[in-house]
């Protein structure tokens, strides 16, 4: 019985020793991840930045475009919503009647 008790107790310990190496490991990756994020994220912007010099718009321009972009989108997604209200409510209506 010591014997089972010795080896189920060394396999705990050598568990217990894989697990600090993996969670060191995660925090590793989890770093390197954020960094080539952060990296990613500036490639783009320097891309876009080098477009809009190529192409000789002035911020003022694309930050009109994004604005009237966004509106676009926001006055689609506002559309959806009332056609699904109005469509939930017709269904409500059906049935009630």
């Amino acid at each position: 019985m010591n014997e089972r008790v010795k080896k189920l107790e060394e396999r705990i310990e050598k568990r217990k020793e894989r697990i600090e190496k993996l969670q060191a490991t995660l925090k590793d990756q989890k770093a390197t991840l954020i960094k080539e994020e952060e990296t990613l994220l500036h490639l783009k912007y320097n891309d876009v930045l080098k477009l809009m010099q190529e192409t000789g718009v002035s911020p003022d321009e694309a930050i009109k475009a994004f604005d009237s972009k966004v509106e676009e989108n926001q006055l689609k997604e506002d559309q959806l919503k009332e056609d699904q209200t109005y469509k939930e409510g017709a269904i409500r209506h059906e049935r009630n009647y």
